[in-house]
This record gives structure tokens, C-alpha cells and sequence, in this order.
């Protein structure tokens, strides 16, 4: 796994009320940025709640090149309260292709950072780590940036902008560097002058961005009124990229305490007590190690995750495709135009299936699909042929364009054989065979279609509501009930 951002703040004299209020921030930016219900083939989200806070998102990238994992760490010992914030990407192909990862911090990570410093007292070299540019405008607080530079123990580089009072570049994209650096704005001749004889670097003006790293190292420096302006974008972005590169590939992760064990005895001898610090640090030496080993896994589970996604998807894809083939090739053989054979529908249960997804102009009652689906017999092609010609009426009816007793002629012209209603004595002597509820209210279901004969006869049982010009399916099954019934 390569470390693409690492931000690690610490702050003493914490509380448990402090350690609580930065995992409620934690809490709060994961239901903003990976709510449950929006989480997709691909993410994973693991949690430890001990008395180490960890969160760590796996997020399969959909080029199938790179898994990236997120990590929050949150855990408070003797006082001192830790936040963790890593991102890595996994390797998951087997191409050799640029990685397409953005250089810049994430806006959603540095967002994370903002929330946790309003909560967290974070300082480095005695001076507080913020969200916002400090401002040194007089001699005095220039020195103070000066020996600021110089202090053995500073962890994060020091990054100063040379302003005359105008816009400052670092106020409006500073915070790409939140948690990573500290943020300066020399404004003002006179402490301009201060800073540049106290650093020792003649050629310090306004419109200039100097980065200071801690220890020996020569400072970065970038000369904004020397770049044309659509340049100067791009070149605070490679600074940036520096700065958080370089914290991805130096700042070690805090050393995190074991999850809690039942089997250990609380008292301990005095003579021991080295014995046990040592193997405490071999076993948390080796649960780091089994945290890397759990995180790849994670990572090639949420890459399997992806690619079964996209093969169901591809799945379903071919499914409609399929769907639209049948429901064309039957338009066609009711056009004339195609008389070759027709891909097979397997069961009635598919023949419904395809009937609601290709009929919008029939409604089906529920006992329709109950009865359609359990029939077994007439050839579930024929009756979805039947429906697909039925729905191209109803189509007309409910356009206008057919009346009245024109719809038993516009189901001749379609090939179906339309059977307005049944007798009387049906209806009366067998009517919780025919009697749907449609809005409200029973209806007889009489009108009906006729195919086939023996064990391929089927009926299909339709309700035609004039008011709404709604075909109504009721019923697809065997001949009802009538008047040459015995019982």
C-alpha cells in the first residue's frame, strides 16, 4: 500500500470530554461524505471502538487500477490526545498506467482536518497549529516568525507569503495545507525588511512564497509577479503537492495502543514489569502489522466487490437487450413483417415478467399475475404474444382512435379472437370467479380473449373500463367457470 496523504496532530494536557468531541466531528464528516444508504459495490466501512477510535473506508476506483483506504485514528494515552488521518492506494490491476490520483489533498480530507483542529489544541514547536494564515505585520512579529523557523524540534514546514496588503494567495488556497504546514503572511515593508536581514535571503519581496522545512534543508521559493497569472494556479498546486507528498512519505503513524484482552492479570510483579513492556511493544509491533495485512485484504475484497457490480450490471444489460429482442421480434410478426422464429420464452413467470415491462398501455390486476404466473400448459410465447397485440389496441382505445364495438374489430385486425363478455347465468351463478375490485369498487371481468384448445387453452380475462379507458387484465389461465359448468 503507498501512503498518498498523512496528517498526524497531537495536543497534551486532553480529556476524555476532548477525545469525545473529536470522534463526534469524526462522526459527523462520515455521515456527510459516506452516508450508509449511498455506499455502493465497492466501499467498505470498519470501525474500532475501543479505547482506540479507528474508522477505515475501502474504496474500490471504478478504473480498476487502485483500491484507496481511508484511515482516522483517535485515541487518547496519559493525556495526550492523537488524531490519525492516512490515505493509501492499493495497486489492482495488472497494467502499467499512469495513476490517476489527484496530487492535491482531497477537499474532503482537509475538511476532516478543519472540523478536528476546532476541537483539538494542536501545536508544534509550541505554536498552535490552525486553519487560517497568521498574520506577522510589525518587526516584532516578524522576529517571532523567525525564531520560530528556528526551533529544533518544529515538525511541519513553514510556509510564508511576502505581502504589500493586497489579495493573499494563501488566503484563498491555504487551506489545501491544512494540518500539514503552517501558514504565514509577511505584510508590510517594515516587517518585510525584518524577516529578510534576520533570514539572510536579499532577493524576499512582495509577491514571493518561501517554504521553510524543518532541519537542514534549503527552503523552496516561488516568485508569483514572475509567473503570467494563468500560471500561478498550477504552480501553488506543485507546492502544495510537495508539501503533502513529502508528509505522505515521512510522518510515521503514531504507535497505537493493543485492543483490550480478557486474559491478562491486572498486577503485575515489579520484576516483570520490563519483561512485560517489552513484549507489549512486540505485540503492538505485531498487531500494526496485522492492521496493514487486514487493510490489503480489504482492499482486494472491495476491488472483488467492484468487478461482481459490473458484472451484474453487464448481466442485467444483456437481460433487457434480450427483453428488447423478444418484444421487438413479436411487433414484428404482428406487422407482417417477420414470420422466422422467435428467441423462447422460458416459463409463464418470464411471459409476465416481459408483459408488464412491454405492455404500459394494459392494467394488470394482481390476481392477473397470480393466476398467469401459475399456469402451466399453453406456451407462455403465445400468451405474450397475445398481451403485446392486446396493449397495441388499448393503445388506440386510449388514444381515440377506435370506439365502442370497434374494439372487437380492432382485436380481429390483430389476430385475437375477443370475446366481449359471458352470459348472464355466468356471471350471476359464478361471479366470485369474474368479480375483480378496480378503484374502489367490484367489477365484472367478462371480456375475454380465446387460444388453443385441450392443454393449450388459455383465457385471458379483461375488465374494460370506459370511464378511465383502461384494459384491465384480470385473469390468464384456464376457461372460467360458465354456463355448461357442472358445479
Amino acid at each position: 500500500m503507498i501512503t498518498t496523504y498523512a496528517v498526524s496532530l497531537d495536543a497534551v494536557d486532553c480529556t476524555e470530554s476532548d477525545r469525545l468531541s473529536v470522534i463526534d466531528a469524526v462522526d459527523d464528516w462520515l455521515v456527510r461524505n459516506f452516508p450508509l444508504d449511498e455506499r455502493g459495490p465497492g466501499m467498505t466501512v470498519r470501525s474500532r471502538a475501543d479505547s482506540v477510535y479507528r474508522v477505515t473506508i475501502t474504496d474500490a476506483h471504478p478504473s480498476g487500477q487502485h483500491v484507496e483506504t481511508i484511515a482516522v485514528t483517535v485515541f487518547l494515552e496519559k493525556g495526550r490526545l492523537w488524531f490519525d488521518l492516512r490515505s493509501f492506494t492499493s495497486p489492482s490491476g495488472t497494467k502499467v498506467v499512469p495513476l490517476r490520483t489527484d496530487p492535491q489533498p482531497p477537499t474532503r480530507l482537509t475538511a476532516l482536518v478543519r472540523q478536528v483542529l476546532s476541537h483539538l489544541p494542536a501545536r508544534d514547536a509550541n505554536y498552535a497549529i490552525t486553519d487560517t494564515p497568521h498574520v506577522a505585520s510589525t518587526a516584532m512579529e516578524a522576529d517571532e516568525l523567525l525564531a520560530l523557523l528556528e526551533v529544533p524540534g518544529r515538525r511541519l514546514p513553514v510556509v510564508v507569503e511576502f505581502t504589500d496588503g493586497g489579495k493573499a494567495l494563501t488566503s484563498v488556497a491555504g487551506s489545501d495545507l491544512v494540518g500539514l504546514a503552517h501558514i504565514f503572511q509577511v505584510t508590510g515593508a517594515g516587517a518585510i525588511s525584518e524577516f529578510v536581514s534576520g533570514f539572510g535571503y536579499s532577493l524576499l519581496d512582495a509577491g514571493t512564497i518561501m517554504i521553510v522545512w524543518p532541519g537542514k534543508h534549503d527552503p523552496e521559493i516561488l516568485r508569483i509577479r514572475e509567473l503570467p497569472p494563468s500560471s500561478v494556479r498550477a504552480e501553488w498546486q506543485r507546492l502544495v503537492a510537495q508539501v503533502a507528498g513529502s508528509a505522505a512519505r515521512s510522518v510515521a503513524a503514531p504507535r497505537v495502543p493493543p485492543p483490550p484482552r480478557d486474559d491478562i492479570d491486572e498486577e503485575v510483579d515489579d520484576d516483570e514489569s520490563d519483561d512485560g513492556r517489552a513484549a507489549g511493544d512486540d505485540a503492538a509491533v505485531y498487531i500494526d502489522f496485522l492492521e496493514s495485512q487486514v487493510n490489503a485484504l480489504e482492499a482486494s475484497m472491495a476491488d472483488a466487490d467492484r468487478i461482481i457490480a459490473e458484472q451484474k450490471a453487464a448481466l442485467q444489460k444483456k437481460g433487457d437487450q434480450v427483453d428488447e429482442l423478444v418484444l421487438h421480434a413479436v411487433n414484428l410478426e404482428l406487422q407482417g413483417t417477420s414470420k422466422g422464429s422467435l428467441g423462447a420464452v422460458p416459463n409463464m413467470r418470464e411471459a409476465m415478467r416481459l408483459a408488464r415491462m412491454h405492455c404500459p398501455f394494459l392494467e394488470f390486476h394482481r390476481r392477473a399475475f397470480e393466476t398467469g404466473e401459475a399456469l402451466q400448459g399453453p406456451d407462455p410465447l403465445s400468451v405474450l404474444q397475445d398481451l403485446v397485440r392486446l396493449n397495441n389496441v388499448a393503445r388506440a382505445w386510449k388514444s381515440g382512435q377506435i370506439v365502442g364495438d370497434s374494439f372487437k374489430l380492432a382485436c380481429r385486425q390483430m389476430g385475437l379472437d375477443f370475446v366481449p363478455g359471458v352470459s348472464d347465468n355466468a356471471e350471476q351463478k359464478f361471479a366470485s370467479d369474474y368479480v375483480i375490485d378496480w378503484h374502489g369498487r367490484s367489477v365484472i371481468a367478462g371480456a375475454h380473449l380465446r387460444r388453443g384448445k385441450g392443454t393449450h387453452l388459455v383465457r385471458i380475462y379483461m375488465y374494460l373500463d370506459h370511464e378511465r379507458q383502461e384494459v384491465v387484465i384480470a385473469h390468464i389461465g384456464r376457461h372460467l367457470r360458465d354456463k355448461g359448468s357442472s358445479n
